[in-house]
């Protein structure tokens, strides 16, 4: 005899409560009830037949929800290595050569131009950024960060401005218009006709 073990609902993710809902009708269509023998279940099932493509568009609101905070993470991280290449210049400002000095002055004046680029918008940022890396890299350029040892730097800034990037570009946009959806208030309504049938079956 087979034990039943009851589901703790509330504590699954929205995706694997969907996949519930997908398994509930697959069980459901090779069992041997009759859903028009109760008006009421009958009226529930269509119910939540309805509601799918409503719960995965919610789904897909989830994971716009989730690409945001990971764009967010990218833009944190591409300003701590903008913070890390500044900071690896703040030494220099005591050289004891000429070279040091003169790349030092060269190299800092060329990140004045880029003062709170952070607070720009991602697509600004993301621009000036990739022309910043582009110039220090240049020849005119390269023999004073070669000086201060700071190619490594420059070079963590370009990768990880690369890879906001190719996040950002996947991002997808709504308009202004979109529908939001509360996929609490759908899980608790489809949780209605999946007790029903638990209590049926």
């Amino acid at each position: 005899m087979k034990k039943l073990i009851n589901m703790d609902l509330q504590r699954l993710h929205h995706a694997e409560f969907g996949q519930l809902i997908v398994r509930f009708f697959e069980d459901f269509s090779t069992s041997s009830l009759d859903a028009n023998t109760d008006t009421d279940f009958s009226r529930l099932l269509m119910a939540i037949q309805e509601q799918i493509p409503v719960y995965n568009t919610a789904l897909d609101q989830i994971r716009r929800s989730e690409e945001t905070a990971a764009i967010a993470y990218a833009d944190a991280v591409r300003d701590a290595d903008l913070q890390a290449l500044k900071d690896a210049v703040k030494p220099y400002r005591y050289a004891k050569t000429q070279a040091e000095k003169d790349a030092y002055t060269t190299v800092k004046m060329l990140l004045d131009q880029y003062k709170n680029v952070q607070n720009a918008s991602y697509e600004e940022e993301t621009i000036r950024l990739n022309i910043l890396v582009e110039k220090l890299l240049s020849a005119e350029y390269s023999f004073h960060i070669s000086v201060l040892s700071i190619v490594k730097f420059a070079n963590h800034l370009s990768d990880s401005n690369s890879a906001f990037n190719t996040i950002f570009a996947k991002r997808s946009y709504r308009t202004s218009q979109k529908e939001i959806y509360d996929i609490k208030a759908l899980r608790k309504s489809s949780l209605t006709i999946t007790n029903r049938w638990r209590t049926t079956s």
